[in-house]
């Protein structure tokens, strides 16, 4: 009985010091603070946002990090506080809502956007590559996003860097949606 007693003791000390050890968790977002005595800005109501898909390989609640040429890790204790997806759909609605304060025409315009890479190297870059269309009754345009952000040491700096990506890609569908009101639409050369 007194065996039993001290491996149960041991197996709850072992269970206690695991628990003690875990790391806190932090929560990230794309969307950059606002300030709160600003009105919330709103998309035109002629441009509609589809939900933002992620490639698989992105697509993760943890922070992704790059470790060498073929090897990455999930930052268990570090997440994203909504599931991608809805991070980059609620950062571009935020930018683009903030750029888009003139009407862009008449004609309703759908704007689909898909995250085919997302790739950060801790203290160094972050990088986002992603595809996206507008869709009108009269036009389609299919552009890409490249956007690579130098970062920091530290994980606000890293998270910053990618929230400095989505706004770029943010930019460039904003510029393309103002071109499909001039005589060419356009593809803007990504910065």
């Amino acid at each position: 009985m007194n065996a039993a007693k001290l491996l149960l003791s041991l197996v709850l000390l072992a269970v206690l010091a695991a628990c003690a050890s875990n790391p806190k968790l932090r929560y990230y977002t794309l969307v950059p603070p606002v300030d709160a005595n600003t009105p919330k800005p709103r998309l035109p109501s002629s441009v509609d946002l589809l939900p933002v898909k992620v490639a698989a390989q992105a697509d993760y609640p943890q922070l992704v990090l790059r470790e060498g040429a073929e090897r990455f890790t999930l930052v268990e204790n570090r997440l994203w506080v909504a599931p991608l997806p809805e991070e980059f759909r609620a950062a571009l609605l935020a930018r683009l809502a903030t750029a888009l304060q003139a009407p862009i025409g008449d004609e309703r315009v759908r704007i689909a956007v898909e995250v085919s890479r997302m790739d950060a190297v801790f203290g160094r870059y972050a990088l986002l590559e992603a595809n996206w269309e507008l869709k009108s009754k009269k036009t389609t345009l299919v552009c890409s996003t490249r956007s690579t952000q130098t970062v920091g040491e530290g994980f606000d700096a890293l998270v910053a860097g990618h929230q400095r990506t989505a706004q770029a890609l943010a930019d460039d569908i904003g510029r393309g949606l103002l071109s499909l009101s001039g005589p060419q639409p356009s593809c803007p050369a990504s910065l």
